[in-house]
């Protein structure tokens, strides 16, 4: 079962929209020899944690299809 999927502007959970926007964030990590890396995440809002059944340690799996992202509970 997909929990969340991340496509395009929208956003579903279990075929619903969420009332909150979320924002993909980016922070510079290093630099090696001239190539700059970067470390990405969403802050997902504590109401759709929640409504997930999510708990903080959980192990999440990431699935691209497409244009896609789906992260699954392990």
């Amino acid at each position: 079962m997909v929990n969340y999927i991340f496509s395009g502007t929208k956003k579903l959970i279990n075929n619903q929209v969420p009332k909150h926007s979320m924002k993909l964030l980016q922070q510079e990590h290093s630099e090696y020899n001239g190539k700059k890396y970067y470390k990405n995440w969403v802050i997902i809002p504590q109401k759709i944690i929640e409504q997930l059944g999510w708990k903080k340690g959980d192990e999440l799996e990431p699935n691209v299809k497409g244009n896609k992202l789906e992260i699954n509970k392990k």
